[in-house]
């Protein structure tokens, strides 16, 4: 038994490949990803109320992101047309690092690569040079883009805003709650 915690122990200390622990994305659908982290983050924090308040007010939130190398979150910026408090703003900071919410980083796939082999290569990169990143999110970002579709052409009248954004969660995190 103590063998097998020395080998475990020691693949872990020799940097054991990391890739399952960063969030890699590919997609074209990235930044909708991370609006999506980033609403659901907000609903989970501030509460179902606070947020259909943010909504109805149109309030629009820009943020930068620093992460380390395998997407942990130590700090962050966030713009905004509408004033905040400070301590909603570091409510969402400590909320964001305690419970480890990691946003996607999103890239292109390397030319002439497959996924898997752009993924090492970028992996790799990301070890060595012991880096942080610096990702965007948005609320609700680009996930209100088609409600006033939804509600006027498609006939969803009683669509709120807050189911809406509820279902765009879903789309692009769909392990979500």
């Amino acid at each position: 038994m103590a063998i097998r915690f020395s080998i475990i122990l020691t693949l872990c200390c020799l940097g054991f490949p990391i890739y399952s622990q960063v969030n890699i994305s590919f997609d074209n659908d990235c930044t909708k990803k991370n609006s999506a982290v980033f609403a659901l983050t907000l609903i989970e924090n501030l509460g179902e109320n606070k947020v259909v308040e943010l909504l109805e007010k149109d309030v629009t939130l820009l943020t930068t992101w620093e992460t380390d190398s395998i997407g942990r979150i130590n700090g962050f910026r966030l713009i905004s047309k509408k004033e905040l408090s400070k301590s909603l703003l570091d409510s969402i900071e400590t909320f964001l690092i305690k419970n480890s919410k990691r946003f996607f980083s999103c890239y292109v796939q390397l030319p002439g690569y497959d996924n898997s082999d752009s993924y090492k290569i970028i992996i790799n990169n990301l070890s060595e040079n012991k880096e942080g990143l610096f990702v965007n999110a948005a609320f609700p970002g680009e996930l209100m883009t088609f409600y006033n579709y939804e509600v006027v052409k498609k006939r969803h009248g009683k669509l709120s805003k807050y189911r809406y954004l509820q279902k765009q969660i879903k789309r692009y995190l769909p392990l979500s709650p």
